[in-house]
């Protein structure tokens, strides 16, 4: 008596999960000698997606978490109604994907986004992922500031973000960004240990760098003088 396992996630009743045995018969009498075994899941829920923003260009790696994930090779999360991303199962509560490219598909700047356990039933309930234009720096004022930081530099560009969780990059130190519209941030200036180049960029919500960059040179131990880059990605 041979018999497959098959996930299954299509319910006897509301609640119930386990596994039910599958044979086919042709006259109602007389059924098939092999049977096939599949597998009742209970019902996905969602409950949180994080991040819940990202660039339109896609690549962003959320966590999605609820109920009821199970580790198939089925596992897909949807966004809208593009096709099917693979999800990676980390627990019964928690699975990662990693979002598509959006803008073209979905121009009002969001999407629903569903899981399934078997590729076919997706979750009835859907969380919102909001994708946002990449920004980009075109200039940062003042132009000069001591070794110590402290100076209040204003970032201008465009598609600047409205968050809390929207920095300023200074090479690798990260400083808070103060929003003052989607072309203008304002960011205080950390110490640096000596005279020379950085560049300053802008992330949005840790997700993204800015597409173009500036830098900050120095030109004496005490001052520092801003100049054009080349812009670097960073995830």
């Amino acid at each position: 008596d041979h018999r497959d396992l098959h996930s299954f996630p299509t319910r006897r009743s509301s609640d119930l999960a386990g596994r039910a045995v599958v044979e086919v018969t042709n006259n109602r009498v007389e059924f098939s000698s092999n049977a096939i075994e599949i597998e009742y899941l209970a019902d996905l829920t969602l409950a949180s997606l994080s991040p819940s923003t990202g660039p339109e260009h896609g690549g962003t790696r959320v966590t999605v978490r609820g109920e009821h994930f199970f580790d198939s090779e089925n596992l897909f999360c949807r966004f809208g109604d593009l096709p099917p991303v693979r999800a990676a199962f980390l627990s019964a509560g928690a699975v990662h994907c990693t979002t598509p490219q959006l803008r073209s598909q979905y121009p009002q700047g969001s999407v629903d986004v569903r899981v399934t356990n078997n590729g076919v039933d997706y979750s009835g309930a859907a969380l919102r992922f909001v994708f946002q234009s990449a920004p980009a720096v075109h200039s940062v004022t003042p132009s000069a500031g001591p070794l110590a930081g402290g100076t209040v530099v204003e970032v201008a560009g465009i598609n600047f973000a409205n968050s809390t969780k929207a920095y300023c990059l200074f090479e690798s130190v990260a400083v808070p960004a103060t929003f003052v519209s989607t072309e203008t941030l304002t960011c205080v200036a950390p110490s640096v240990a000596a005279a020379g180049s950085v560049a300053v960029e802008v992330t949005n919500a840790h997700l993204h760098i800015a597409a173009g960059a500036a830098s900050v040179s120095g030109i004496n131990p005490s001052d520092l003088k801003i100049g054009r880059a080349s812009c670097r990605e960073r995830v």
